[in-house]
């Protein structure tokens, strides 16, 4: 879902675009200061904007600013918030990690920085399933964050009083069928969450006792995203207990996959369905041919583009010259991510020197 956000915003292109960006404090009473922080920026882009416009179109975007920051839920902060408007754009972003403060006012959004962040991550969602209490948590690498969607379906007990469909609870002479109607609605609410909110991606991870799992993924058409599940009653955990109940089994089996997957690329070597170094994974991934991607951790790669959009020129670290030509590329390894993901291909991030052999990128092809 952050994901899906991040890449609507990327694709603006309008003057003005105006990004916020604000580290947020999470808990009670740091948590008071998060507004007055807002208030900080929005005073830069009002100077931003002043010396870009006249008054009245100033204060005129100043009065929509000020609306969409109604709507921000500063009652439950992750570790960072974004605000972004332009013409026809208004998004609020809440981000499960630090980031640093930003007021810019611009023809395009800031987000390049995020989407690098969550890129180098593995990212996924938590939802803690129960009939008392339904929760859910964002997910990146070993730390999660719980958030609070108001379409959520948090209890079987909101549904007690609600029609069922075409019934309700006094249509049902048999208590134990409307109690099992009830269930079933409860859980198809959730799972018609997950289809509308949750992207294509295999990484959902389900925590709730067996009954309940099994229940719901009798009736859930969104199994093939489950990437894995914890048996147990955890209604009562706090976030931090959460994180620390998942983190053992979200690394145990993300090693076990960039083990299976390197023995892939090994195998693909051989059938020769594969390239390596950025200029030749960077012409394979934009034909449209990359199946699966690796990268080293850190690795970065400054370019200039070529003749053509398939080519790229490596360039120097803090080459002056480089960075000044229109068709410098900041990062093309950040850029190859981008793409793999957009084409719904796979990325493991592995550690350095696990690719040394293959000038610490390389991509397992589809012919």
């Amino acid at each position: 879902m952050l994901k899906d956000q991040l890449q609507k915003l990327k694709g603006v292109d309008s003057f003005p675009a105006i990004s916020i960006v604000i580290p947020t404090h999470r808990k009670f009473p740091a948590s008071k200061q998060n507004p007055t922080i807002m208030k900080n920026q929005f005073k830069k882009i009002n100077e931003l904007l002043s010396d870009q416009f006249d008054k009245r179109d100033t204060e005129h975007y100043m009065e929509k600013l000020k609306e969409l920051e109604e709507k921000v839920d500063y009652d439950h902060p992750l570790d960072s918030l974004g605000v972004f408007m332009s013409k026809d754009v208004e998004q609020i972003v809440y981000l499960p990690f630090p980031s640093r403060e930003t007021a810019i006012v611009d023809s395009s959004f800031q987000v390049r920085d995020i989407v690098y962040t969550l890129n180098r991550s593995f990212n996924y969602n938590v939802i803690l399933l129960s009939e008392k209490h339904t929760r859910i948590f964002h997910g990146m690498d070993d730390k999660v964050s719980e958030y609070f969607p108001k379409d959520l379906p948090k209890s079987v007990k909101e549904y007690v009083d609600e029609p069922l469909m075409d019934d309700n609870r006094y249509s049902y002479q048999d208590t134990n069928l409307f109690n099992e109607n009830v269930r079933i609605k409860f859980y198809q609410d959730i799972d018609e969450f997950i289809s509308k909110n949750l992207g294509k991606k295999k990484n959902l991870v389900l925590v709730g006792v067996a009954d309940n799992l099994a229940e719901f993924q009798k009736i859930s058409k969104n199994k093939d995203k489950i990437y894995l599940t914890a048996e147990g009653n955890y209604d009562h955990f706090t976030e931090h207990e959460v994180s620390e109940l998942i983190r053992p089994k979200i690394l145990e089996k993300l090693e076990a996959e960039k083990e299976q997957m390197l023995g892939e690329l090994e195998k693909a070597v051989n059938n020769g369905k594969y390239a390596s170094g950025i200029t030749q994974v960077w012409r394979e991934v934009g034909m449209k041919k990359g199946h699966i991607l690796f990268v080293e951790k850190g690795y970065y790669q400054p370019a200039l583009k070529g003749d053509d959009e398939l080519t790229i020129h490596t360039a120097e670290e803090n080459d002056e010259q480089a960075a000044a030509n229109p068709k410098y590329i900041s990062d093309a390894v950040d850029d190859v991510v981008e793409k793999m993901m957009e084409d719904n291909g796979e990325v493991y991030f592995v550690e350095e020197g696990t690719l040394k052999d293959h000038q610490k990128i390389a991509v397992i092809t589809k012919y």
